[in-house]
């Protein structure tokens, strides 16, 4: 291992993670093809699940 610290975040992404976004989303996935797609109930997760190809 490196001396140094590993895959440390950048200032974006602590300011990110101490003030979230206000949104409704409780879930996500990623699409496989490098996005992600976000839902508000189980019932849109699960629907996306099954689009992308996740429950493989």
């Amino acid at each position: 291992l490196p001396p140094g610290p590993i895959c440390n975040p950048g200032l974006d992404s602590i300011k990110a993670a101490l003030n979230p976004a206000e949104t409704d989303y409780k879930y996500f996935c990623a699409t496989g093809d490098g996005r992600n797609v976000f839902s508000r109930t189980l019932g849109e997760q699960e629907a996306n699940i099954r689009k992308y190809g996740l429950n493989r």
